[in-house]
């Protein structure tokens, strides 16, 4: 007992003084507030019961950036990767417009973005009345990347890219996006405004 009462103050304090890589970064480059701004989310309910939680960033120029400099600082790229996440950053910003969707439904099999055209849902962006499907994939980063680069996830929820051709630039152009997302179970509008 008496180890005890000296071991979780002591724990407590050596857990408290280390400050992560993450938590340094967030601070000094404001990373989780850019998320946030970029982030919208809804819960969808018949009744009482839970149909879907979706929650859909806006991965921007912005964002996109600053997510791979949090990457290159945690992994500690090389020099040379970094420049090459930077035009790979550019080229694909030039051709097409990019969110991060995640997605949870109790029931497993309604969590189905990527069945194509056998999945119950569909994206869309619409853009200055014009409206752009969606091509979604699985995302590349594992359940604790995700976490750490998207602080809104929790481990029920799905994460999935979705691509749009159209330029990001074009699409910022219009002053407005309205991503969608829509299936039996409903539909879910988000409007991101260019800043």
């Amino acid at each position: 007992m008496k180890h005890l009462l000296i071991t979780l103050p002591l724990a407590f304090l050596v857990l408290t003084s280390c400050s992560s890589v993450a938590i340094d970064f967030d601070k000094k480059y404001g990373y989780r507030k850019l998320v946030k701004e970029n982030t919208q989310s809804e819960k969808k309910y018949s009744g009482f019961v839970n149909l879907y939680q979706v929650s859909v960033t806006y991965m921007n120029e912005k964002v996109l950036s600053l997510k791979n400099q949090k990457l290159a600082t945690l992994q500690q790229w090389p020099s040379h990767k970094v420049e090459e996440a930077s035009q790979n950053l550019e080229l694909s910003l030039a051709k097409s417009t990019k969110f991060m969707v995640l997605l949870y439904t109790p029931v497993v099999k309604n969590n189905d973005l990527t069945k194509g055209d056998d999945s119950i849902w569909r994206t869309y962006l619409e853009v200055n009345g014009q409206r752009f499907p969606g091509t979604i994939s699985k995302t590349k980063y594992t359940m604790s990347q995700v976490a750490t680069l998207f602080p809104n996830v929790n481990i029920f929820m799905k994460p999935y890219e979705v691509s749009f051709d159209i330029a990001d630039r074009e699409a910022l152009s219009s002053g407005a996006v309205k991503f969608v997302l829509t299936s039996n179970l409903g539909t879910s509008e988000f409007e991101f405004k260019n800043k």
